[in-house]
C-alpha cells in the first residue's frame, strides 16, 4: 500500500571528469505488482541510458512488499441470560488499502450460562498481504436486574425518583428480582451478598419516607430466597445520619453495578 521507494543504484568506471549525471539518463523501473505473494519484484533497468562513450553493465536487484502490520481489538461484550449475543465488533488499529477489507467473523467460546466467555478471533481475516495481530476480549452473560423494590426507591435505575428515608436504628428491607431476557425470574446459582458504603454526606433535597420492616435484621451478609424474590434486612442501628450506598454483589461478575442510595434520619 506504500509508494515504490526511490530506486537508487551504484556507478563505478566512470572516466577522467565525467559525472554520473553527465553520462546517465533515465530510471530504473520494477516489474509490475502489489502483492506480498507475488514478490519480490525484479528492478531493472528500465529507461537507464548512457551517452555513446559508454556501455551499461547493468547487474539487478528486487523490491520485496512486506506484510502491512494491522491490530484487530475486540470490543467487551455484555448480554442477559437468554438473550441472543450480540454482534461481536472490533477495532481496528492501522489503515487498510483500497477496498481491502476484511472477511470471517469473531467468535466467541460456547456456552450460555452465567459466567465470562473469551471472544476469539475466529475466521476474521486481512489474507497474506497483512500481519494481523488479534487482541481479545469477552463476552459477559448477566442477570437482568431492574433494580432494587419497594420499599425502597431505586434512583439508580429510575431516575427522578425521590430518594428513600428511613429512620435511624430501623430496619431496612432490601429487595430485588433477577430476571431473564424474557422478563422470567431466575435464581443466581449462589446467594447474593449484602454490602454498603461509609457515610456519603448529606442526602438528596427531594425524600421519600419509608415503612422499616418488622422482621429482625439479619445477622449475615448474605441475602435469603424468598419465593421469588431476595431479601437483606439491614439494620441501621449504629449509623449515622446521612446518606448510604447499598449493594447487591451477584455472582454474575457485575461486582458493585447493582446500588442504590437511601437516606438514614
Amino acid at each position: 500500500g506504500n509508494a515504490d521507494p526511490t530506486f537508487t543504484y551504484g556507478v563505478s568506471g566512470l572516466k577522467l571528469s565525467d559525472t554520473r549525471a553527465g553520462v546517465l539518463t533515465g530510471a530504473l523501473a520494477r516489474d509490475a505488482g502489489e502483492t506480498v505473494a507475488g514478490g519480490p519484484y525484479a528492478i531493472k533497468k528500465g529507461t537507464l541510458a548512457a551517452n555513446g562513450n559508454y556501455t551499461i553493465d547493468y547487474t539487478g536487484s528486487n523490491l520485496t512488499i512486506t506484510a502491512r502490520p494491522i491490530t484487530v481489538t475486540a470490543n467487551p461484550q455484555t448480554k442477559v441470560i437468554g438473550a441472543a449475543d450480540p454482534t461481536l465488533t472490533y477495532k481496528v488499529t492501522g489503515t487498510l488499502v483500497g477496498t481491502d477489507s476484511f472477511s470471517g467473523a469473531l467468535s466467541r467460546a460456547t456456552g450460555e450460562t452465567i459466567g465470562t466467555y473469551p471472544i476469539g478471533q475466529g475466521t476474521l481475516s486481512l489474507g497474506g498481504n497483512y500481519t494481523l495481530t488479534y487482541v481479545a476480549s469477552s463476552l459477559a452473560i448477566i442477570y437482568g436486574w431492574n433494580g432494587f423494590l419497594q420499599p425502597i426507591n431505586d434512583t439508580a435505575h429510575q431516575i427522578g425518583t425521590s430518594e428513600s428515608l428511613f429512620k435511624l436504628g430501623s430496619t431496612v428491607p432490601v429487595k430485588f428480582q433477577l430476571k431473564n431476557a424474557s422478563g422470567g425470574i431466575v435464581q443466581a446459582s449462589a446467594l447474593p451478598t449484602f454490602t454498603r458504603s461509609a457515610n456519603r454526606g448529606a442526602c438528596d433535597s427531594t425524600l421519600s419516607p419509608e415503612t422499616p420492616a418488622t422482621d429482625p435484621a439479619f445477622t449475615s451478609s448474605t441475602y435469603r430466597w424468598d419465593t421469588n424474590q431476595y431479601i437483606y434486612n439491614f439494620s441501621t442501628k449504629g449509623l449515622t445520619t446521612g446518606e448510604y450506598r447499598i449493594y447487591a454483589v451477584l455472582d454474575d461478575g457485575s461486582a458493585n453495578a447493582n446500588w442504590v442510595d437511601i437516606c438514614l434520619r
